[in-house]
């Protein structure tokens, strides 16, 4: 069976969380943030969850395996190519939170998940 890709936009507090979850359950991860820093930031958090796990002995396979399914790009073009579900993670306080999911399969053509607009 062909590997999912996910595509999470927003690498914060949630977004991290929302990849590292979806990197463990065997999805190649794309974590997409406009700020390089949060991507830098998320990496090092990933990194350091993912292995504290594993040495707690809560994951079936090794930090590494798990850990290689991510990549971190700030290029919407690249990370949004052959993904098969989309998440966006957005503050609540955004004026974007109204348009819903359906707004980011149409800027970028997707054809991956997501619920309704709102």
């Amino acid at each position: 069976m062909e590997q999912q890709n996910v595509l999470v936009i927003g690498a914060g507090f949630m977004g991290a969380g929302i990849a590292q979850v979806c990197a463990q359950s065997g999805y190649r991860v794309h974590l997409n943030d406009v700020k390089p820093e949060a991507l830098g930031k998320a990496e090092k958090g990933l990194r350091w969850s993912v292995n504290k796990l594993s040495e707690k002995g809560f994951l079936q396979e090794e930090p590494d395996k798990i850990l290689n399914r991510l990549t971190y790009e700030n290029d919407m073009s690249c990370a949004a190519d052959a993904v098969s579900y989309t998440h966006l993670t957005l503050p609540t306080t955004s004026a974007l939170c109204s348009c819903g999911w359906w707004g980011c399969d149409y800027v970028w053509g997707g054809g991956g998940g997501g619920g309704g607009g709102g």
